[in-house]
């Protein structure tokens, strides 16, 4: 859902590109785009794979489901003020998924935990759901690699809480090319400030959009995952049953994501990291006014 949109497109893309999909099924309610989006994407010489536009009841018979459908991006709102809106779209693909579904819903619409909390309210048991927040990890290793003067791609980070302005950076978690790497506190105040600025920043810009192109190719990388044998360390949004001390709950947490779900991992987090995922769960209950 959501396939002719900006964030849509390019992880359909991707996964055509890379051969992650064998059957891969559009869906959007701008027709024209999106068929325009299909055949361009028919002329890609993937290594295997096929792609159509498809109506939204496709969706029921589907292995994995992306929802990246929003309203208009709006520049200078929270994530949060979508809720109501992205509720609305949130529930129509739900309302085509049968009883007992056992697939997978990857949420990539904003605001991201608060939606997965409320399919996770209304799927079966039997159903996966998790949330796309790795761009959090992104930001935050591109703003260390600022600090200590590197390509980001040695730096390896971890961002999980909120979706929002509640992201909890693990700096003692950092790494450069695999090793452990120490920063001291000053470096640390700045690359969490340049990464919680960066949503706001970037809505200074004015262009009206989100994050494209790294959201296509960290979603895709998220599918790939999902669809894989093996299990692949990657952050999501996961409902919380008891982890890190929380319940009844979706934050982004360090998870195994492997074909047929992903299993939440517990770190041992320092006091100030815990109080601060606490924080974080209480801002993202505190915004859920939308009935399930």
């Amino acid at each position: 859902m959501g396939g002719a949109g900006a964030v849509g497109s390019a992880t359909a893309a991707a996964l055509l590109t890379q051969g992650i999909a064998a059957h891969l099924s559009l869906v959007d309610v701008n027709t024209p785009l999106l068929t325009a989006h299909v055949m361009d994407l028919r002329l890609v010489r993937s290594r295997r794979g096929t792609v159509a536009a498809a109506p939204l009841p496709v969706a029921a018979e589907a292995d994995l489901v992306v929802l990246t459908a929003s309203v208009p991006h709006r520049d200078g709102m929270a994530r949060a003020d979508f809720l109501g809106s992205n509720a609305a779209i949130l529930r129509e693909t739900l309302d085509v998924l049968p009883s007992g579904w056992g697939g997978t819903l990857l949420i990539a619409t904003n605001p991201v935990d608060q939606l997965c909390m409320l399919a996770r309210r209304v799927l079966s048991p039997e159903a996966t759901v998790l949330g796309y927040t790795l761009n959090d990890s992104l930001r935050l290793a591109q703003s260390i690699a600022l600090e200590i003067g590197c390509h980001p791609s040695r730096v390896g980070a971890w961002a999980i809480g909120e979706h929002g302005p509640h992201t909890v950076p693990l700096f003692d978690r950092v790494t450069l090319d695999g090793r452990p790497q120490e920063l001291a506190e000053s470096q640390q105040q700045r690359a969490a400030e340049r990464t919680k600025d960066w949503y706001d920043v970037w809505q200074r810009l004015g262009t009206g959009r989100t994050s494209t192109w790294a959201s296509g190719s960290g979603l895709t990388a998220l599918a790939r995952a999902l669809l894989s044998p093996t299990r692949t360390l990657l952050p999501a949004s996961l409902p919380l049953s008891g982890e890190y001390g929380l319940t009844g709950v979706s934050l982004g947490v360090p998870a195994l994501v492997g074909r047929g779900g992903a299993e939440i991992v517990e770190w041992q987090l320092t006091a100030g990291q815990s109080h601060a995922l606490r924080a974080a769960a209480e801002a993202v209950t505190g915004s859920m006014t939308e009935p399930a």
